[in-house]
């Protein structure tokens, strides 16, 4: 298991807000990456993908919105499905559904259904709605949780075999033209 981390994502490197391109999850900020993501005009909803390179478990998650009710209010989480549109989020059920406060300070940790954050390697964040305006903003999303060590790889191994006995008669000693009792 690997230390206890807390990752966040600018979701500005998203090149617009309904693409599914993946947000990264740099563990210090980049300051040349642009503060927030929005939703195109009239319309709140958002889809976002964050990959990760190794499985983690989320304990927690924060979210920051814009004010003026451009503040995501419903939020559903989706994990491991390598591709997730909003016709496939609006017809599978969410592993988990918050109705999130405006929090322009990031003080807020909405805690997961740990059992069901275990071993994820990609989270999609699906925000259904805002608190009122004609689209929403994003300029922080912090997750709280434990990053392993294992990562996926190719399997190499190394198989050997060797022969031994008599395989087309498994009773017949070898190098003896009778017939072996069993249990001899």
């Amino acid at each position: 298991m690997g230390p206890t981390a807390r990752a966040w994502t600018r979701c500005g490197e998203l090149a617009r807000a309904h693409s599914t391109q993946p947000a990264r999850a740099p563990l210090t900020p980049d300051p040349r990456a642009p503060q927030s993501v929005e939703s195109e005009e009239d319309d709140p909803q958002l889809l976002l993908s964050i990959p990760f390179t190794c499985p983690v478990k989320i304990r927690s998650l924060t979210v920051i919105g814009g004010g003026d009710g451009m503040a995501p209010r419903t939020l559903k989480a989706y994990v491991n499905h390598e591709t997730l549109d909003f016709s496939d989020a609006e017809a599978r059920p969410a592993v988990q559904e918050w109705t999130l406060q405006e929090d322009y300070l990031g003080v807020i940790e909405y805690p997961t259904q740990f059992s069901r954050f275990q071993n994820v390697s990609r989270l999609w964040l699906l925000v259904d709605d805002n608190h009122g305006a004609d689209h929403t903003l994003i300029s922080y999303i912090g997750l709280s949780g434990v990053g392993s060590e294992h990562k996926r790889r190719a399997v190499q191994t190394v198989y050997e075999a060797r022969a031994t006995g008599n395989f087309i008669d498994p009773l017949k000693e070898p190098g003896k033209g009778g017939t072996a009792e069993p249990g001899m």
